[in-house]
């Protein structure tokens, strides 16, 4: 699943569709706000990835499984060292989650931790 590849997520974009389609909004105690423009319509959506989602993003290379969707149930998707759960827009239902690499999730974990928005858990 996992195979090394380097990818690029909503930060570091593979090109520029990747920063036209996705603004960071501020983020909260449920998670990391993002709005997505969707390809098939152009409607903007604001999708949350929830903190849980996105620690299992950052360790996926170790534990060799990707996140899952608390609503739908469904894995994220992976492809060429990005992530992405499967939301459809809200207009049309054409899949628009944002992707992100390991590395980005794990970037964005530590910049809420230090925020306070959650709470590191010592073992």
């Amino acid at each position: 699943m996992f195979n090394g590849q380097e990818g690029y997520g909503i930060f570091e974009g593979s090109g520029v569709e990747e920063h036209y389609k996705v603004k960071q909004h501020p983020h909260t105690t449920e998670g990391a706000n993002f709005e997505v423009t969707c390809d098939n319509c152009g409607r903007a959506n604001v999708v949350t990835l929830e903190w849980q989602q996105i620690a299992d993003a950052a360790g996926a290379p170790q534990t060799q499984r990707l996140p899952v969707d608390r609503v739908t149930g469904l894995a994220w998707q992976f492809h060429g060292g990005r992530m992405w759960p499967q939301v459809g827009c809200v207009q049309c239902r054409h899949l628009i989650g944002p992707s992100l690499t390991p590395d980005e999730a794990g970037r964005l974990l530590r910049e809420a931790q230090l925020a306070g928005l959650v709470q590191t858990q010592r073992r």
